[in-house]
């Protein structure tokens, strides 16, 4: 089993705003996640902070998570689903990549079975949307005695394992649901609707 987990940190401050409410296409980003990995997993999860409301309807039917710490980015975020969640592992995506396919979200978890990690990557590597396995929670308790909480360092360092499997996803297979400068457009600033939405 595969758990479903939304990663939708505070407020932005290059956005201006919590940019999780943010409205596109009639729909919140969280509310439009909500749809997404709810077609693809049975058990959700939405990791937030401690000012998350999980008082609103879509919000009805998933447990929220609140980040063990503040402060160190979507690892935490992972960390604590990771340590929450009877599944195996989840499939990840973040609250601020609204072009993210049903489709591709059900190949990455269809990947379970054979890898510890599996991410999208091109030119560039992006470490969600992703799954994330258990096998990786000591690589990420290690992480945090150090100074680096990025998760491309994750990635690298699970690469270097001998004893984890990671799956980079190339861009010719991610073409297949989609084109991948739209599918992995990732919502920064406020600016970057206007992009999206030409793109």
């Amino acid at each position: 089993m595969v758990a479903g987990v939304i990663l939708a940190g505070g407020g932005s401050k290059r956005f201006g705003s919590d940019k999780r409410y943010y409205r596109l296409n009639g729909k919140t980003l969280i509310e439009a996640c909500c749809d997404k990995i709810n077609e693809v997993c049975e058990n959700n999860y939405i990791v937030a902070d401690k000012d998350f409301s999980d008082q609103r309807s879509y919000a009805h039917g998933f447990t929220v998570l609140r980040d063990l710490e503040d402060g160190k980015g979507p690892l935490m975020g992972v960390y604590t689903a990771l340590s929450h969640i009877v599944e195996e592992g989840c499939l990840v995506i973040p609250v601020d990549m609204p072009g993210l396919s049903v489709s591709l979200l059900k190949y990455i978890k269809s990947q379970a079975p054979l890898f510890d990690l599996a991410i999208p990557s091109g030119d560039e590597l992006f470490p969600l949307p992703g799954y994330y396995s258990k096998e990786l929670l000591p690589l990420i308790v290690s992480s945090f005695e150090g100074d680096d909480f990025s998760l491309k360092a994750l990635v690298g360092r699970a690469e270097e394992s001998v004893e984890l499997k990671v799956l980079r996803i190339s861009f010719e297979k991610i073409k297949k649901f989609g084109a991948p400068q739209k599918v992995l457009f990732n919502i920064n600033m406020e600016n970057d609707v206007e992009k999206f939405q030409g793109s």
